[in-house]
C-alpha cells in the first residue's frame, strides 16, 4: 500500500510540474570562449543574466538580474563552452546575455543577447460533441 501511495505522490508531483507553466525541455546555450587577453589564453569566469520581457535590462540593471549558476570555467579561447538551464518558465520572453572576467577582474562588455521563448503546453480540453447521431 505504501509502494502505490508513493508512486501515486511521484505522478501527482510530476503533473502538477507538466501544468505549472514550465517547458517541458531544459535549455542549452553555447558560446565561443573568448581569451584572457582579447583572444588569447584562458579568462577567469563567466556572468551570465537573464531578464524577462525587456532586455534593456541587459545594459540598464545587470548588476540587479538573476544569475544563472552552474557556468563552466571558461575553456581555452576558441573552444564552445555551454551551460543547461533546467527549469525554464514557459510563454515568457527570455534575455541571456554574459560576460567574462579575468584574473585581473576585468571585465568584457556585454555578449550578442540571446532571445528565447517557448510555448506553454496545451493543457485545455477540445471541445465536446453536440451532434453524434447516426445518419438514418
Amino acid at each position: 500500500m505504501r509502494i502505490l501511495l508513493s508512486i501515486a505522490i511521484i505522478l501527482l508531483i510530476v503533473f502538477l510540474f507538466w501544468v505549472s507553466g514550465y517547458a517541458a525541455d531544459p535549455l542549452t546555450l553555447f558560446w565561443t570562449a573568448p581569451g584572457d587577453d582579447g583572444y588569447f589564453g584562458q579568462a577567469a569566469a563567466y556572468d551570465m543574466r537573464v531578464v524577462a520581457g525587456d532586455s534593456t535590462a541587459l545594459w540598464n540593471r545587470w548588476d540587479s538580474l538573476f544569475a544563472i549558476s552552474g557556468l563552466p570555467t571558461p575553456s581555452l579561447a576558441g573552444v564552445t563552452d555551454s551551460v543547461c538551464i533546467n527549469i525554464v518558465p514557459c510563454g515568457v520572453d527570455l534575455y541571456f546575455a554574459i560576460k567574462t572576467l579575468d584574473e585581473a577582474f576585468n571585465i568584457s562588455e556585454i555578449s550578442n543577447v540571446y532571445h528565447y521563448y517557448v510555448d506553454c503546453p496545451d493543457t485545455l480540453c477540445p471541445g465536446g460533441i453536440m451532434d453524434f447521431r447516426d445518419l438514418k
